[in-house]
């Protein structure tokens, strides 16, 4: 496997005194505080539905407290529209609540994800104004029981960071570099059961639909590898990135809207041995397919499953755009030190460790690393990129098991 070269240049300032929490914004000076309409939150199996009841709460008091918004409930009417008959898509959901009268101004969905002892949670703010744009949020956070009084500190801890975040950005008129509207589409989830045939060593692979991968309980709908990705092309800046997250109100596979430019899809095959993402974009206006690929893996963490989405989302990224637009773009890594702090750029938030494999708008870009402030300046992508498309064969047995 060939690793891409990157250039970077990292020209750091440190600016004392300089707090997250000096980005907050103040509501006061715009009368009241806006309304949010809560919808309850996925979960995947590792989870359970405690904890993202949970999670609802501590995410609707921090708002409160914070007074970002004023938590506001639609529940009774939701149920009534879509529990049985399903929308085909958010946007659908959004008209009717505006054509309902119903005086709230951003919706809140969100997910509750488990690896080992990592938690997942991913915060979706879909506002009411057609000028504003969807905007996404992510935390880990270890936790290693299902108990609700156990967990709740550090998922209280995950929902302020959050809510901090959400305060920097959910209200602005973001204006892409790119100028592409892409769509991550839910991944399709495929268990391989691997074994061998004693006498032959002959590998026999059945698709199943629960398995236990890094000490995990994973079903065929824990639907959330895709956020990941999701997450990794916000986070760049560059792109208006969106899919359809309302849980029980939509189809599984909500109808992809004609304003996105680009469909991804992301199908993931996982065994005990290996695992695979399989890889798929294409042009939602012309359908043509732009690009199409495999990734093998074989850590299972939340954090390398986000390195992972990381690297392909700037894989994708490059292949859609134009050799004039590469110009505008550029790679960079944030190395961090003791991988305690909170690390952001422009304000998005990445992580607490290292960050590599990061697709940033050519030129400055201001980084945060704890109470540090820092510019870092990121040279323009000039090479073509080389990516990984093994057809080895396991990986070919694995495909041609959810062929079938």
């Amino acid at each position: 496997m060939k690793k891409d070269k990157i250039i970077i240049i990292f020209i750091c300032f440190f600016l004392p005194g300089f707090t997250l929490l000096g980005y907050s914004q103040d509501n006061s000076d715009k009368g009241k505080t806006p309304k949010i309409a809560f919808i309850p939150f996925e979960y995947t199996t590792a989870v359970g539905e405690e904890i993202a009841w949970e999670t609802v709460k501590c995410m609707a008091q921090t708002m409160h407290e914070q007074k970002i918004f004023e938590p506001f409930s639609i529940r009774e009417w939701l149920d009534s529209a879509y529990k049985e008959d399903k929308a085909e898509n958010v946007a659908t959901i959004i008209k009717r609540i505006k054509e309902a009268g119903f005086e709230v101004d951003f919706l809140c969905h969100g997910i509750v994800f488990k690896i080992n002892n990592k938690t997942g949670l991913k915060i979706t703010i879909y506002p009411l104004d057609d000028s504003l744009g969807t905007t996404y949020y992510m935390r880990f956070f270890k936790n290693s029981t299902t108990d609700v009084k156990k967990t709740r500190p550090a998922l209280l801890k995950a929902c302020k960071d959050i809510a901090e975040e959400i305060s920097l950005r959910y209200d602005g008129k973001h204006d892409y570099l790119a100028g592409k509207n892409i769509y991550i589409k839910r991944s399709n989830i495929y268990l391989i059961y691997y074994t061998e045939v004693e006498a032959t060593k002959t590998p026999i692979l059945t698709q199943v639909n629960y398995t236990k991968l890094n000490g995990t309980d994973i079903m065929k709908s824990d639907h959330f590898f895709h956020e990941l990705l999701l997450y990794s092309f916000h986070t760049t800046g560059l792109f208006k990135t969106g899919n359809d997250n309302m849980g029980d109100y939509l189809y599984e596979y909500p109808l992809v809207s004609d304003d996105y430019d680009y469909v991804v899809n992301t199908d993931i095959l996982l065994s005990k041995s290996l695992n695979v993402l399989m890889v798929s974009v294409m042009d939602n206006k012309s359908g043509e397919l732009i690009i199409s690929y495999n990734y093998p893996f074989v850590d299972f963490t939340l954090e390398s499953l986000a390195a992972i989405m990381r690297k392909n989302s700037f894989i994708i990224a490059l292949s859609i755009l134009s050799e004039k637009e590469k110009l505008q773009v550029g790679l960079a890594e944030i190395p961090v030190g003791n991988g305690n702090n909170q690390v952001y750029c422009n304000d998005y938030y990445l992580g607490t460790e290292s960050q590599d494999n990061l697709l940033l708008p050519f030129g400055e870009n201001n980084i945060r690393i704890g109470n540090g402030l820092y510019k870092m300046f990121v040279l323009p992508y000039t090479k073509n990129n080389q990516y990984w498309s093994m057809d080895d064969s396991i990986i070919s047995q694995m495909i041609n098991v959810v062929s079938d």
